[in-house]
């Protein structure tokens, strides 16, 4: 049942109405008006007698709370003191529902989202055992091969934090290329998961142009009292819809990407797309074919074709030419 936000606040202050201990019995005016004020409208009487039948009365609905009206003192009030619709018990059939849905998102999120998180909803999943009928102990419906924390995990809920009150942070980046330290000031926009690894999209204070850091790489952030830089801000969107991978290369635009695939590497790409602009361009008798994907270049895309070298042919040699293009030459092809 599709319950809209108006209609659940009217019902919130009936419930509370009746139950005011300090103004009991409210009568059809007094509820009337108690709604009226708080929403800002001008309600009719027969949305009210609607709101209270549907409370009493509505199994889908499920408050079904005990509402009667006393005609000594002109008011309605719960025969049930105790009752309230905050307090209405769930069903086992829902409870049961809603434990399934956490144990999906403790075992999906694992270790990709902040201990904040994962403290909700461990707190909700006692909760619910606390209502649930005990059962035996089984083995989990689902399970997700998840990769263990990577190093700089314990800065997450602190980067987020940064993202979300817009404030500037400084840290140590060290380059696994050049085995060096260096300071950093980061404007934060995003954190994004790529292959089971985090990485901070941000405008570089000193560089001013958008940059990705792996968390794995971050040391000893800080929060910065200085002004937070919107500029880029909208730059981060071809990360989230134009990439695969977080590095692009040389800062290269989209294009479209075309290479054959062998039939086994046919078969899988057609059962996981890379992505969602992938589409198949020609097919072969012998099951082989060529595939376009577009694309802005990055260095995962790159890693991707060379790893994948045996059964795919990159056609657009150009892409990469100034990134070891050698390495898609001879390409061995089935």
């Amino acid at each position: 049942m599709s319950l809209s936000k108006e209609v659940y606040i009217r019902y919130k202050l009936i419930d509370i109405a009746i139950k005011n201990l300090h103004a009991p019995y409210p009568s059809m005016e007094d509820l009337l008006r108690i709604c009226n004020e708080r929403l800002g409208k001008d309600l009719a009487v027969c949305t009210i007698q609607r709101d209270i039948k549907a409370m009493k009365e509505d199994e889908e609905l499920g408050f079904m709370a005990p509402i009667k009206f006393s005609k000594s003192k002109n008011g309605y009030y719960y025969s049930d003191p105790g009752y309230s619709i905050s307090k209405v018990p769930l069903q086992e059939n829902e409870i049961e529902a809603l434990i399934s849905a956490c144990e999906i998102i403790q075992i999906v999120s694992g270790s990709r989202v902040g201990d904040s998180f994962n403290s909700a909803v461990k707190k909700i999943m006692v909760s619910l055992m606390e209502e649930s009928e005990e059962k035996e102990v089984s083995i989990p419906m689902v399970h997700i091969d998840l990769p263990p924390k990577q190093l700089g995990w314990e800065h997450f809920d602190f980067i987020l934090n940064a993202i979300k009150m817009q404030n500037v942070i400084s840290f140590i980046h060290y380059s696994y290329r050049n085995n060096e330290f260096n300071a950093n000031m980061v404007h934060p926009y995003q954190l994004k998961e790529f292959n089971n690894y985090w990485y901070l999209i941000g405008l570089s204070e000193k560089d001013h142009e958008l940059k990705t850091f792996s968390l794995d790489q971050i040391y000893d952030p800080m929060e910065l009292s200085i002004k937070y830089n919107y500029s880029k801000m909208e730059e981060v969107r071809p990360y989230n819809e134009n990439m695969y991978g977080v590095y692009p290369i040389n800062s290269m635009k989209k294009r479209i990407l075309k290479f054959q695939c062998s039939a086994f590497m046919a078969k899988f790409l057609s059962a996981h797309p890379m992505h969602e602009s992938q589409k198949i361009i020609k097919s072969y008798a012998e099951g082989n074919k060529i595939f376009s994907v577009e694309l802005i270049p990055t260095r995962e895309l790159e890693q991707w074709f060379f790893a994948n070298r045996a059964d795919v042919m990159l056609r657009n040699k150009d892409v990469f030419k100034n990134e070891n293009i050698s390495m898609f030459h001879n390409l061995k092809m089935y």
